[in-house]
């Protein structure tokens, strides 16, 4: 069963959290990331790609 008896519902009541520092929580990332930005300028440029592609392959197509 998940969730008991009540069926799950105490997970969908739980209070929204609001983020407390965005800049904090981006600069902490930023550490993880910092030894290879090279990696995420490659994943950057392969999303633009396939958003550019999921776009315009029907005028591809035909």
């Amino acid at each position: 069963m998940m969730g008991g008896l009540d069926g799950g519902r105490r997970l969908f009541e739980k209070d929204n959290l609001k983020p407390k520092n965005v800049s904090a929580t981006l600069l902490r990332f930023w550490a993880y990331f910092r030894q290879r930005w090279y990696a995420l300028i490659i994943v950057l440029v392969l999303m633009v790609l396939n958003t550019w592609s999921q776009v315009a392959g029907p005028d591809l197509i035909g």
